[in-house]
């Protein structure tokens, strides 16, 4: 019997791929008035392979009744809207005070969440992440509005990146209060404003505390 292969979306690769078919199952479900079919359901499950990275994925495609044998899938894990940074174990390792505190558990919640396709949920956690370092970093000023001036003045962040978070802590708000549902693309953008300012407050100051030039010579 031939390989059954299928082109399906790899979260590892980042990228839909193929994928070899490891087994495949088709379960129908139907109701019927006298000798009438009425509805009808039908799922198809593709237990699959990445042919490049051999991730393991479960792929569903489905049909029912009034989609003219149109079908719509899902796929299980779900599709990965954003990847935790590559610089999130440094965290772990460096960063105590951030690791010591609930930062970093509700940063990783922040990604579990986008992996289960709950953004407004991701978007909250993102809010409630970055008054947690403000008032770590600079003290609670009693607003998030004087929090992240202060912020600003004492230099942890730029001025673009003071524009770029009084942006998101609104989507924050927009998420809680108004079901403001972000798209993907400004989930995306979101979570660049919020690495980068974890990375500015943590990573980099790590980094230069690295540095450790040689001293000049003296002739």
């Amino acid at each position: 019997m031939p390989e059954e292969i299928k082109r399906i979306y790899c979260n590892n690769c980042s990228r839909e791929t193929k994928h070899l078919i490891l087994s495949h199952k088709k379960k129908i479900e139907f109701e019927e008035e006298g000798k009438q079919v009425v509805y009808f359901e039908e799922d198809n499950y593709y237990l699959s392979e990445c042919m490049g990275c051999e991730s393991i994925t479960l792929y569903i495609e489905s049909t029912f009744s009034g989609m003219n044998d149109e079908y719509f899938s899902n796929q299980y894990p779900p599709k990965t809207i954003r990847k935790e940074p590559k610089w999130l174990h440094r965290i772990d390792g460096d960063a105590i005070s951030f690791k010591q505190s609930d930062k970093a558990e509700v940063f990783r919640e922040i990604y579990i969440a986008l992996k289960n396709n709950m953004p407004r949920l991701a978007i909250m956690g993102v809010r409630a992440l970055l008054e947690m370092v403000m008032v770590e970093v600079i003290g609670d000023q009693g607003t998030f509005k004087k929090n992240l001036s202060k912020l600003k003045d004492e230099g942890y962040i730029s001025k673009y990146q003071f524009q770029a978070i009084d942006k998101v802590i609104e989507a924050g708000h927009a998420s809680m209060h108004r079901s403001y549902k972000a798209s993907s693309s400004e989930i995306n953008s979101i979570m660049d404003i919020t690495e980068n300012v974890i990375e500015s407050i943590y990573i980099n100051k790590i980094n230069v505390n690295k540095i450790n030039p040689t001293p000049r010579s003296k002739k």
